[in-house]
C-alpha cells in the first residue's frame, strides 16, 4: 500500500477461456465498475491468473488511469513512468490508434499492440510490467533497461508469484522464509551481495534488468525464457570533438530533465550540494524560466550541522543562485533505533552504508510537504567517471598502454586539483599496475569471484560499466526505490535517461578525467552553476556521519564492545524479515 496509496485494483483472468472479471476491494475507487463486490462471490478454481495493482497517482489523476487497465484484449499492471509518452502517443495516433485516457499506461498498451516486444526500445523511462495478451494467449513481462524499478519472482506449489517487494510474499501461507546463506556470507566477506539476481531468500529471484519474457501460462515460469533486449556493453566508443561533446550533453541532459518533470502532481529535486543534483536543479530552473514561469522549485536536502560530512554550505551556495522552496532534514539529530530498523525492513537488503537512512528521511520530508515526485542526481558518477577509484583505474590503463607522457600530465593536474602529493598518487597507480599483472599471472587468489572481477578490469570504461551494472549503481537504485516508495514518493533519474548513458559511454576515456577534473564534461556543460559548485574539488557523494550513527546504534543496544556493522545489519534484516 505504501507503493501506491491512491487506489487498488484486482483483475481475475481465465487464460484458457479468456474470461476476465474485476474484483472490488476496500481501496478500489467507488466509480470503478466491478463484477464481484466481495471475494466470497468469486467461484473457486475459475481463474488461474490474478493481476493486482496499487496506484500512486502521478499522471492522469482521474479514475481513467486506474489499473489493471484493459484495452482491446490486453490487460496491464505497470509500475513506473514512460517519460516520452506524449511523443509516442502522437506517433501512435499517426498510425491510426485512438486513446481514451491521458495516461502513459494506455500509451504502453497501444505501443505493445503496435510494435510487440519492439515497444521496449521505444520507451524512455523506468518500468516493470506484466501484460496479458488474450488474443495471443500469452504473458509479456518486462523490466526497464537499468533495473530502476524492481520485480521479483518465485514459484510456490505450482503457483508463480511476481511482486515489487519481497515482503509481499509474507501474505502467502505457502511461502517458506528460508534465508539464503550464501547471500549473507557474501556480505560478511566483501560487504556486498549480488542484488542483480539474488535476494535474502533462497527461492526468491530478481527479474533481470534489460530483459523481457513472453510465455504461455502452461509453460510455467522459467528463467531460461528471459530475452535480453538491452545491454550497456553494446555501446561503442565514438570520436568526439570537445565542443560537440559539450553541446550534445547540454542538449540531451536538458531534455532528460524536461521529460522527467512531466507530472500532474508537484515535483521537486533532491539537493545534496554536489555537482550532479545541482545540475538537475539548474536545468529545472532554466526550463521554468523558458516557460516564463516565476515558480520556485522544491528542494529537499539532508544536512548534518557540526559534522564533517555536513554539506549545508554547498547546498546554501546553490540556493543563493537558484532560489527555491527549500526543506531540510537532519537524519543524525532525528535518529532513533526504531526508525533505523524500520528503514532496514523497507530496504529488504543489506546496506553498505547508513546513507540509505538519510535517503529515507529525505523521502519522508518530501511526502510531508505533499511532493510525491523527486528528481535526483543518481547515475552521473558511473557514467562520467566521478568516483575516486576511477582516477587510479585510468592511471593503471594509461601505464599498461604505455602512454607515459599522458599519464605524467594527468598525475600533475590531478595532484593540483586534489592537493594530494604526486608521489602518493603515483605509488597507488603503480600498485594498480602490479595488481593487474599479478591477477593475470594467477599469483593472487581471491576469496570471492566478485573481488576477482573487480581487480582484473583494466580499462576505465569497462570498470565504469561494471560499476553501473554490478558493483555500485544497482545498490543505489534499489535503495532509492525502497526508501522513496516506502514514503509513497517516486524518484526520477535524469542521468539515467538511456540517451545520456549511451552518450556517456560513447565518449573517449580522456573526456572522463581531463586536466585533473573528474566528470569533466558535466563541469564544462554546467557553466551557469556557481563556480564553487561547478569546480568543487572534494567528492563526498551523499555523505552521512557513519561512525556517529554507528555509535548511536551501539548506545541504543547497549553493546559498545565488539560492535561490528555487517553482523549487526544481518541481525536487523533477519529480525525484520523473519
Amino acid at each position: 500500500k505504501h507503493r501506491g496509496p491512491d487506489g487498488e485494483g484486482v483483475l481475475l483472468i481465465n487464460t484458457y477461456t479468456g474470461e476476465t472479471k474485476s474484483l472490488r476491494t476496500k481501496d478500489t475507487p467507488e466509480n470503478i465498475k466491478c463484477h464481484y463486490q466481495e471475494l466470497s462471490e468469486v467461484p473457486e478454481n475459475q481463474f488461474n491468473l490474478l493481476l493486482g495493482h496499487r496506484r500512486l497517482s502521478i499522471i492522469d489523476l482521474s479514475v481513467q488511469g486506474h489499473q489493471p487497465m484493459q484495452v482491446e484484449e490486453v490487460s496491464l499492471i505497470y509500475n513506473g513512468e514512460i517519460y516520452n509518452y506524449l511523443e509516442l502517443k502522437e506517433e501512435l495516433k499517426a498510425k491510426g490508434r485512438t486513446f481514451k485516457t491521458n495516461s502513459d499506461s494506455e500509451v504502453l498498451i497501444q505501443a505493445y499492440l503496435e510494435w510487440g516486444a519492439g515497444c521496449l526500445n521505444k520507451f524512455n523511462g523506468m518500468w516493470t510490467f506484466v501484460l496479458w495478451d488474450n488474443s495471443k494467449q500469452k504473458l509479456f513481462i518486462a523490466n526497464d533497461r537499468f533495473g530502476v524499478k524492481p520485480l521479483y519472482y518465485t514459484q510456490v506449489e505450482e503457483k508463480t508469484i511476481l511482486v515489487s517487494e519481497i515482503k509481499q510474499y509474507f501474505d502467502f501461507t505457502s511461502f517458506k522464509r528460508e534465508f539464503n546463506k550464501e547471500y549473507f556470507d557474501d556480505y560478511i566477506k566483501v560487504g556486498s551481495t549480488n542484488i542483480g539476481v539474488e535476494t535474502p531468500f533462497y527461492k526468491v529471484k530478481r527479474f533481470p534488468c534489460g530483459h523481457f519474457t513472453e510465455l504461455k501460462t502452461k509453460d510455467g515460469f522459467r528463467k531460461e525464457f528471459f530475452k535480453e533486449y538491452y545491454s550497456i556493453y553494446n555501446i561503442k566508443k565514438e570520436k568526439w570533438k570537445e565542443k560537440d561533446a559539450i553541446n550534445t550533453f547540454k542538449e540531451i541532459f536538458s531534455d532528460a530533465v524536461k521529460v522527467r518533470t512531466r507530472t500532474d502532481v508537484p515535483y521537486g529535486v533532491g539537493l545534496s550540494g554536489g555537482l550532479d543534483s545541482s545540475s538537475v536543479l539548474l536545468e529545472v530552473k532554466k526550463m521554468l524560466n523558458e516557460k516564463g514561469s516565476k515558480e520556485k522549485p522544491f528542494t529537499f536536502s539532508a544536512i548534518f550541522p557540526g559534522q564533517k560530512e555536513d554539506e549545508s554550505s554547498h547546498v546554501n551556495e546553490v540556493l543563493k543562485s537558484i532560489h527555491s522552496k527549500s526543506f531540510f532534514t537532519n537524519p543524525f539529530e532525528e535518529f532513533n533505533i526504531g526508525d533505523f530498523e524500520k528503514h532496514i525492513y523497507d530496504l529488504e537488503f543489506l546496506p553498505r552504508t547508513t546513507s540509505f537512512f538519510a535517503q529515507w528521511k529525505v523521502a519522508q520530508l518530501a511526502r510531508r510537504e505533499k511532493v510525491p515526485v523527486v528528481l535526483v542526481g543518481q547515475g552521473a558518477d558511473e557514467v562520467f567517471g566521478g568516483y575516486h577509484a576511477h582516477f587510479f583505474r585510468y592511471g593503471r590503463a594509461l601505464l599498461l598502454d604505455g602512454k607515459f607522457l599522458t599519464y605524467k600530465k594527468l598525475l600533475h593536474k590531478y595532484s593540483e586539483v586534489k592537493g594530494i602529493p604526486i608521489k602518493n598518487l603515483n605509488n597507488r597507480c603503480i600498485g594498480e599496475v602490479k595488481l593487474s599483472m599479478k591477477v593475470k599471472m594467477g599469483l593472487i587468489k581471491f576469496k570471492h569471484p566478485f573481488t576477482k572481477w573487480w581487480n582484473e578490469i583494466d580499462k576505465l570504461s569497462d570498470f565504469m560499466k561494471a560499476e553501473f551494472s554490478e558493483f555500485q549503481l544497482p545498490f543505489y537504485l534499489l535503495a532509492d526505490d525502497r526508501t522513496s516508495m516506502a514514503c509513497s514518493v517516486e524518484t526520477r533519474h535524469p542521468f539515467l535517461d538511456y540517451r545520456v548513458v549511451e552518450f556517456g559511454y560513447s565518449l573517449p576515456e580522456k573526456f572522463y578525467i581531463k586536466d585533473g577534473w573528474q566528470k569533466w564534461i558535466i563541469r564544462e556543460a554546467m557553466d551557469e552553476l556557481p563556480s564553487s559548485i561547478r569546480w568543487r574539488k572534494d567528492k563526498k557523494g551523499f555523505s552521512i556521519p557513519q561512525n556517529e550513527i554507528e555509535n548511536k546504534i551501539m548506545l541504543s543496544k547497549n553493546t559498545k564492545d565488539n560492535f561490528q556493522f555487517r553482523p549487526e545489519m544481518i541481525r536487523v534484516l533477519k529480525d525484520a524479515l523473519a
